[in-house]
């Protein structure tokens, strides 16, 4: 028997000293609140509100809940409102990626599995997405247990993200 209660967050504020958009707090608002979460609910949400971020560019951003008030309960599940601090900080670009240790194919072929294009807004979802495209090239060819890692190396001074993906 599983005393494990579902958490759901029913409203989402931020504290004054936060650093967001209202734009991407209706955006956190709505991708948060369809979200069931578990013990770890706390980490969980600040995990998807800084994806969610990351995904727009905000590469460094920092989010922290720093409390859920329960509003109602039942034995199985928690409605709560959550607080959290949020500073999107300053939105990347993609500078370039580039490859290393590829030995099957040419540069220019990898590139072509990543949609974003240099000088993009460094969006770590069309990243992800890439490395899924690389998978399956890879795959295609026989290589089944291809691992991809990357490095990033950030500018801040021109806001840009360099990315170096090493072929294992």
């Amino acid at each position: 028997q599983s005393s494990a209660k579902i958490i759901i967050v029913e409203d989402i504020s931020i504290t004054n000293d936060s650093l967001v958009s209202s734009e991407h707090l209706q955006q956190l608002r709505q991708e948060i609140t369809k979200q069931q979460y578990g013990q770890n609910a706390g980490y969980e949400i600040a995990s998807l509100a800084r994806y969610e971020l990351q995904e727009d560019g905000y590469f460094k951003a920092y989010v922290e809940a720093l409390d859920a008030r329960v509003l109602t309960e039942t034995p199985g599940q928690s409605m709560v409102a959550v607080t959290l601090r949020i500073s999107e900080g300053r939105q990347y670009r993609l500078e370039k990626i580039t490859f290393a240790n590829n030995k099957t194919f040419p540069s220019s072929i990898l590139r072509q599995a990543f949609a974003i294009q240099d000088h993009y807004v460094f969006d770590t979802g069309m990243i992800r997405r890439g490395f899924e495209e690389l998978l399956k090239l890879y795959a295609s060819d026989g290589y089944v247990n291809l691992v991809p890692v990357s490095k990033t190396y950030t500018n801040d001074a021109v806001g840009t993200v360099a990315l170096l993906v090493y072929i294992y």
